[in-house]
């Protein structure tokens, strides 16, 4: 049996995007029969739930300190060091996740990459002209250093996923790097949890009043690049068209204030509800609860698969996106409309138009579940980097 040690830096024990996919990965590659070991930190006294038939090793960690990723990764090569030799290492980069690269190149052990984004734009390090002369500089010096870190793994790697098109060709051309070793495995949906269920009883069971008002939804990181200031604008629009309806809001993040200020300002308390973040067991719940679903990125060079696109076409619930690259799949399997990114004008277009087409909600959800089913469920991401990983690695592989 072929062993694969897949490593993160994350905490796993928070239901987010980086922990869902790296456990649903390792779920389903062990039910293909490899023998996989999940190497993570913990610095809590909450013990994630591995999935069954992945081997946990957590590496335990102070619950403060800033040194707290250096003592990580001290510890994760000396853990490697000690675990029965894996026949492929599986990460996603970072700037500090070089510890892994260093055992597997001495141990002659091949690895392969995950990237899901552009790591100086999600690190915050993108130079305004707001900012100090020094500041720049200060930017510059750690844009430079995740440049060398990067480039010296990605061009180490056996092989490189990419959750996006538009990842593999920025990367490809950045760092000159083949392309038969780069390959776009998209993320995908837990079909069992993420389901059709009936509306009347999901909104019974939350408490959500049902007074003949649309319901719209959103789930997701309250961050600039998501729009939702977008939703707001065009709630707002629509309700001057005398087009009334409710749009819920779950999760959290740094533009909260501001959104719930632009709510008030708007004088839309009513129209607009904040729920906070929920458990992750009650977000299928949630997204059932809504009528339309909403994903109104902003445009971005990364390009977009996110994970709440497929939780909502697994259960079955029409769209409304915005036109931007890895979302234009919604009005392609006509599960829904795209509107202008960055157009709260546009997308309130698009509400009015999908709140019209009311009789074509089923058949727009029956669409996107049956694309989910046999594009996207985890089992087909994981047999899709199964199937890499024997390409890859040719005769090596059995």
């Amino acid at each position: 049996m072929k062993r694969i040690h897949i490593i993160t830096d994350v905490d796993v024990t928070v239901k987010s995007d980086p922990p869902i996919r790296i456990f649903s990965l390792a779920k389903y590659l062990g039910q293909l029969g490899l023998e996989v070991r999940l190497i993570y930190p913990l610095w809590q006294s909450k013990v994630p739930e591995i999935p069954p038939g992945v081997i946990g090793v957590p590496i335990s960690l102070p619950s403060k300190g800033y040194i707290r990723a250096r003592i990580f990764h001290a510890k994760l090569f000396k853990r490697l060091c000690h675990l029965p030799k894996a026949d492929i290492i599986y990460f996603r980069i970072s700037p500090g996740m070089i510890s892994p690269v260093i055992w597997a190149l001495i141990a002659k052990v091949p690895f392969f990459v995950e990237v899901h984004g552009i790591t100086e734009v999600e690190y915050g390090l993108v130079p305004f002209k707001t900012d100090s002369l020094v500041k720049k500089i200060k930017k510059w010096l750690k844009v430079r250093r995740i440049y060398i870190v990067e480039r010296f793994i990605l061009k180490r790697a056996a092989g490189i996923v990419f959750v996006t098109d538009q990842l593999r060709e920025y990367y490809i051309q950045r760092y000159h790097l083949k392309k038969k070793k780069a390959v776009v495995i998209r993320n995908g949906v837990d079909l069992a949890v993420f389901r059709p269920m009936d509306k009347n009883q999901v909104r019974s069971q939350i408490g959500m009043p049902s007074d003949g008002k649309p319901v719209l939804g959103f789930v997701g990181s309250l961050t600039p690049w998501q729009g939702i200031d977008d939703m707001i604008h065009a709630v707002k629009i629509l309700k001057g068209r005398g087009v009334l309806c409710k749009l819920y809001i779950i999760g959290r993040g740094e533009e909260e204030r501001y959104l719930r200020s632009l709510v008030e300002e708007y004088k839309m308390a009513e129209e607009v509800i904040f729920m906070g973040p929920v458990d992750y067991s009650l977000l299928p719940v949630y997204i059932n609860a809504f009528d339309i679903c909403l994903v109104p990125k902003r445009n971005a060079i990364s390009g977009y698969s996110p994970l709440k696109l497929y939780q909502y076409l697994a259960c079955a619930r029409p769209i409304i996106a915005t036109a931007v690259p890895g979302l234009e799949i919604v009005s392609e399997l006509g599960a829904g409309v795209n509107a202008k990114a960055g157009s709260p004008e546009s997308l309130a277009d698009a509400i009015e138009e999908l709140i019209q087409r009311k009789e074509e909600w089923n058949e727009m959800g029956r669409r996107g579940r049956l694309y989910v089913e046999r594009h996207a469920s985890w089992q087909s991401i994981a047999e899709k980097t199964m199937a890499f990983f024997k390409e890859t690695l040719g005769g090596v592989w059995p």
